[in-house]
This record gives structure tokens, sequence and C-alpha cells, in this order.
């Protein structure tokens, strides 16, 4: 079976030192029939016009021996997202990067080697005050109704059964017991706690980012920072 790995927040240039060789050896072995799936701000479709910054680490990640999948986050450039080319593949629409690093869409499930995912970008920016909206910060950075309808639709048609969650934020109560500094109670918040509360949705494990974290509480929820994990 092909290999999955799951990895936190990049914040572009910032932190994607976790991807190379020496934090992730695995990579090496891998080809591009293997995935690892980022969890949120990516932040290398951050600007409106591509730096040469952004351009030198996504050419970097499509030498990559795998092929690298993303959800947004909340520090995203969400408008640009929005208007990339969408190809299908894993059974719905991505949005193309380029060759080997594609977008996954909010309220989609999609089978990626063999195995399905929900998957739920966004989040609620505790720090916009101190961003200029169109330039570091987007107001489109949470799921909307369209989108939260699709999630509910997409879980519908497969009886609300997933072997996994991919979110960017987390549910009230699994924030709770991380005691994150991210407080406020946003609607993705909402949305998730809705989702995750359905007793009908059945699910392996569900990994988030966004707290700057790697823990896993109550059994099955895992935070996502500097451990990439694979999945079984």
């Amino acid at each position: 079976m092909n290999r999955v790995f799951v990895a936190g927040d990049l914040h572009g240039h910032y932190d994607i030192k976790k991807l190379n060789s020496s934090n992730f050896p695995e990579g090496k072995s891998l080809t591009k029939d293997d995935y690892l799936i980022q969890l949120g701000d990516f932040g290398l479709v951050f600007n409106n016009h591509r730096t040469n910054q952004e351009q030198y680490w996504l050419d970097w990640l499509q030498d990559k021996p795998w092929t690298t999948l993303f959800i947004d986050g909340n520090h995203e450039n969400h408008p640009k997202l929005s208007l990339l080319d969408r190809v299908d593949m894993f059974g719905d629409k991505v949005g193309v990067i380029n060759d080997s690093v594609f977008y996954l869409r909010r309220g989609i499930v999609y089978t990626i080697a063999n195995r399905t995912f929900f998957t739920l970008g966004g989040a609620f920016s505790i720090d916009k005050m101190y961003r200029v909206e169109g330039i570091d910060w987007w107001p489109t950075e949470e799921p909307n109704y369209h989108e939260s309808k699709r999630a509910y639709s997409n879980l519908d048609k497969v009886n609300w059964k997933v072997n996994y969650v991919l979110t960017h934020d987390a549910p009230s109560w699994v924030r709770d017991v991380l005691h994150s500094h991210h407080i406020e109670n946003s609607y993705t918040v909402r949305l998730l706690d809705d989702i995750f509360g359905k007793q009908k949705f059945e699910f392996k494990h569900h990994y988030f980012g966004h707290h700057h974290m790697d823990r896993t509480v109550h059994g099955n929820h895992t935070c996502c920072y500097n451990i990439i994990h694979e999945l079984t």
C-alpha cells in the first residue's frame, strides 16, 4: 500500500525545514505515489504576486520524491486558492499548484491511497487585528455556508464513515484539553463541534494543526506541529 504522512503548519519558509531529510528521513525512500498531507497554514500560496522565495520552496517540494497535498489554514491567501486550476483527483476536484503539489478543498471526502479522508480547512485568526486585509489576512479564512453544506452532503454520501479526518482547527472539547491560547468561539469551531458531535460520525483518527503543539487527546485527536505522523 502506498504510504501517507501528515505534517503540521509550515508557515511558508519559516517551518518548512521539518520536511528536510534530517527531520523526515522517510521521505528519501518515497515515490510520487506516496503522499505527505500538510494540515493548513501552508503559506506558500500567500502573497498576491508569487515571490521568488515562494517559487523556490514550491520548486523544492516539486523535486521531492513524494506528492504534497495540503488543506488551508487561516494564514493563507484564500482568494488565490479559490482561483487555482482544478483537476479530478482522489474522487473529487483538487487545486493545482504544480505537478507534485495539490490543494485539498474544504468539505470534501477524498480517497487517497485506498483510505478515505474528510477535509475541512480554515480557522479564525486571533492576530487579525495586526494584519492588513487583502495583504496578509483575508475574511474568507473560515468555511462559509456553501462549504459547510457541502461538508454535510459529502459526509451523508459516505454514511458519515471515513478513515481519517483532516482539519486545521479542532472542536471545542479538544481545544479545552490542549489549553490552547486560541480561545475564540469561531464559526469553524462551532461547525466542528456539530460535525464531531454527531453520534453517527465514525472515523479512525483526526489530525489537525493550528495550535503549534504535538499532542494526542481523547485517544484519536492528534495536534501536529513538528512531528510527522505516518498513517497506518
